[in-house]
């Protein structure tokens, strides 16, 4: 257990345990030794990998005119990238184009390509956007996108990828 607490201010856990070890849950005692062990493990790999090498090329996106402010990015489905702007400009960059829409979890042999701006889209709103969420259904075939602002309005959009 005092190696899972350690790993908990450096690591993210599953939630379930990491909410039992931050509020001293008694339930924490419920979960087998196998489990705890498994869960330390794999914590420990995790902290390993990250500090390797990539072996994927770093590729730079062409930086669009129309917004300035930052508000987000979301990685989708190991592929799809949304850009979010303060300013309503959202951006849907395919950074594996060689890709059949929906195969995400296909291993196939392609060169490495730039990503690809498939689908943009300016909100033609006076407000500035605060927040933002992105996710794609389970098929990877849909990607919905939700912005708001201070007042509580929400736009939500959706797009076939």
């Amino acid at each position: 257990m005092y190696i899972l607490q350690d790993q908990e201010t450096y690591l993210p856990l599953p939630a379930d345990i990491s909410y039992s070890l931050k509020h001293e849950d008694i339930h924490l005692n419920d979960y087998s030794t196998s489990t705890i062990e498994s869960t330390v493990r794999n914590a420990r790999r995790r902290a390993e990998t990250w500090l390797s090498p990539r072996k994927t090329v770093l590729h730079k996106l062409k930086r669009e005119k129309l917004s300035t402010a930052l508000l987000g990015l979301e990685f989708l489905a190991d592929r799809w990238l949304v850009v979010v702007y303060a300013d309503g400009a959202l951006y849907l960059y395919d950074t594996r184009p060689g890709l059949v829409a929906g195969s995400a979890n296909r291993k196939t042999k392609q060169r490495v390509q730039q990503p690809v701006l498939r689908a943009f889209l300016v909100l033609d709103t006076p407000t500035i956007w605060t927040s933002h969420s992105a996710t794609v259904d389970c098929k990877v075939e849909t990607l919905f996108v939700a912005v708001s602002r201070a007042n509580a309005y929400v736009l939500t959009l959706t797009h076939l990828i």
